[in-house]
């Protein structure tokens, strides 16, 4: 712009103390400050699409071209309507138009004419044909709409229009395909955002100082707020650097689709994926979108968090003395309760500890804390089931095929009666007695045996 400078030594002199650009800071119209300055440093351009120049087309530009056609036939077909309203033709020797002018109109109400001579009455008055609609613009304005989706790549698939697929997974590889076609502007895009942050951060470098701290405004994994400290000194050596994510994100719909496709894998893929993850509970219940919905370790993971930020603010404290007076083993200041998933807690705690790891640096004792009570929350969900009292009686009833010395100790043994690998003694059951043949009378046949008996 130093060109359109009418003077010559003035444009010299521009171009010899502010060779990168100059900005004029003006009030009320009198110039305060002249400061070299690149442009490029403090404004960021958003091309959608690659481009050697700055002034492209800009995103709606495909559209106007359909969208003009469109209001012009939108506003033909107004008109045609409009001016269907013709007035009618009467003949005014025969019909009197004031009286008509001034009657009102009732429903079956008739009125007294006289047909013309040799004629009808349809010779008195006549109606106009009323404007109709080419049978051509319905189908032309279908074909303009069709091919501006196609040019621009806003197609009914990427809004879950097209509902002519048999199955939800044909639905969605279909859409993904059609969101292809929009990646270009979504790479663009992405790089106005990486350059509009890093000349934010250059203007905050360049006119703060100090430390300053920021708070998310949404919780994170563990159900409390981020608070993020950002050293001013470390922006002005540039000490940072931003890139945007070039997939296109997932709508809300995709991400549910998704998560319901995953539950109907088997429990090792859904462990692998962190299904079973204490961390990712809210997540999931968020996906589900049930309101009124109780999950069970929500609440047990809302009270394990603050469980955990009260042992990391404290220390753990001294265990009960030994016999020999030495001091025991150090214990958490929280103690596990009866109504808590000991299993789960040691799986928070751990699964924090291992995100938050510069605790270890940071707060030795908050550290040392939260590991004791990990680790009593594993040993309580690790502890074996009580056994069941020794009874001092039982009654064992055995069958015939069933009697041995194997099968009498493993009963007596599962009774806890017996020591085990004492074998029991078993009396032989004594022989029955066999029948006496009957002597038989003279001259007649001895008499029948009975059948032995079945052993």
């Amino acid at each position: 712009m130093y060109e359109m400078v009418a003077e010559k030594a003035d444009r010299q002199l521009l171009k010899e103390n502010f060779p990168d650009g100059l900005r004029i800071t003006a009030i009320k119209g009198h110039v305060i400050d002249l400061e070299n300055r690149v442009i490029y440093d403090h404004w960021q351009e958003c091309q959608p699409e690659p481009t050697s120049r700055i002034m492209c087309e800009p995103l709606g530009e495909d559209w106007i071209q359909f969208q003009d056609l469109s209001n012009d036939i939108l506003n033909q077909c107004q008109q045609n309507i409009a001016r269907s309203n013709e007035p009618g033709i009467a003949d005014p020797t025969r019909v009197d138009m004031d009286a008509w002018a001034r009657r009102r109109d009732n429903p079956g109400d008739l009125i007294p004419a006289v047909r013309p001579p040799g004629g009808t009455l349809a010779d008195l008055i006549y109606r106009l044909p009323p404007l109709t609609f080419s049978e051509q613009i319905a189908p032309w304005f279908s074909q303009l709409e069709q091919k501006a989706q196609d040019r621009t790549g806003l197609t009914p698939v990427i809004w879950g229009g097209a509902t002519d697929d048999p199955t939800a997974r044909q639905s969605e590889l279909k859409t993904n395909a059609a969101i292809r076609q929009l990646s270009i502007t979504w790479v663009m895009i992405g790089r106005c955002w990486e350059g509009t942050y890093e000349k934010g951060c250059k203007l905050l470098a360049e006119h703060e100082d100090g430390v300053l701290a920021f708070t998310s405004q949404t919780a994170n994994k563990y159900g409390k707020f981020d608070t993020v400290t950002l050293a001013i000194q470390d922006l002005k050596e540039g000490h940072y650097h931003f890139e945007a994510d070039e997939a296109v994100p997932m709508t809300w719909g995709q991400r549910r689709d998704l998560a319901m496709w995953m539950m109907d894998k088997s429990p090792e893929i859904l462990k692998a994926f962190g299904f079973d993850d204490p961390l990712n509970i809210p997540e999931i219940k968020e996906l589900l979108d049930m309101p009124g919905m109780h999950i069970p370790h929500l609440d047990q993971r809302d009270k394990c968090m603050d469980v955990i930020g009260r042992l990391a603010s404290k220390e753990a404290q001294p265990g009960p003395a030994n016999p020999d007076g030495s001091p025991g083993p150090k214990q958490p200041s929280v103690q596990p309760e009866w109504e808590d998933d000991f299993d789960f807690c040691a799986k928070l705690v751990q699964q924090y500890l291992v995100n938050n790891f510069e605790l270890e640096q940071g707060n030795p004792n908050g550290y040392e804390n939260l590991q004791l009570y990990g680790q009593a929350c594993q040993k309580k969900a690790q502890a074996p089931p009580p056994k069941p009292p020794i009874k001092a009686s039982v009654s064992v009833a055995l069958k015939g095929s069933d009697l041995g010395s194997p099968a009498v100790t493993e009963a007596l043994e599962n009774a806890g009666i017996e020591p085990p690998g004492v074998q029991a003694v078993i009396q032989p059951p004594q022989p029955k007695p066999m029948p006496v043949p009957v002597p038989a009378p003279p001259g007649g046949m001895p008499p029948k045996m009975p059948p032995p008996p079945v052993q």
